[in-house]
């Protein structure tokens, strides 16, 4: 028990790192012969990054230059006019204006039928306690309430997310993003 417990106090090595910014691609680009995803390795004399594939007989290893070049030209070929960039900023915004009052309308729905759920569980608590419902009766139901309508729709609420406060400075810099897409 000694043993293990120093084991565990004893810091880990290192941490693996979801993106290193020498291999972006990292996980994203699949193999062509298998495939899976590639990976991404540093050889350390030669002090160059690679691309590799860890299935087992396959072992393709490619230069991240040699793969970084071709994504660069595709993403230069993804061009936008500067005569577009207005037009798209404002379908964006609109598009999403709409989605979002979309998703407030459904909000208050949900907030709606949170409320009737509670006050019928209050109802119920109310009974039980005046003696109209028995403790197994009302705990029964209590249960089957709170599983079957109240946790539903606590998840749905959960989803729809928060209130965006300033949407359009979000999709101007997305726009923006789109335009210089050979830059990053």
């Amino acid at each position: 028990m000694q043993l293990n417990n120093m084991q565990q106090q004893q810091e880990h090595s290192h941490a693996h790192a979801k993106e290193v910014p020498p291999v972006p691609l990292k996980h994203h680009v699949t193999c062509h012969r298998c495939g899976k995803p590639l990976t991404g390795y540093q050889a350390k004399k030669k002090q160059l990054w690679y691309y590799k594939c860890n299935t087992i007989g396959c072992k393709l290893n490619v230069s991240a230059r040699q793969l970084h070049s071709p994504y660069h030209e595709l993403l230069g070929s993804y061009d936008l006019s500067p005569q577009l960039v207005a037009p798209l900023k404002a379908i964006t915004v609109g598009v999403f204006q709409q989605l979002y009052h979309e998703s407030v309308q459904e909000r208050k729905a949900i907030q709606a039928a949170l409320k009737q759920v509670q006050q019928k569980l209050e109802k119920m608590e109310e009974r039980y306690a005046i003696g109209e419902l028995g403790r197994t009766t009302n705990e029964k139901f209590s249960r089957k309430i709170i599983t079957s309508d109240l946790q539903p729709l606590a998840v749905r609420y959960a989803r729809l997310g928060s209130d965006l406060s300033n949407l359009e400075s979000y999709v101007y810099f997305a726009v923006d993003m789109t335009t210089n897409l050979p830059i990053m």
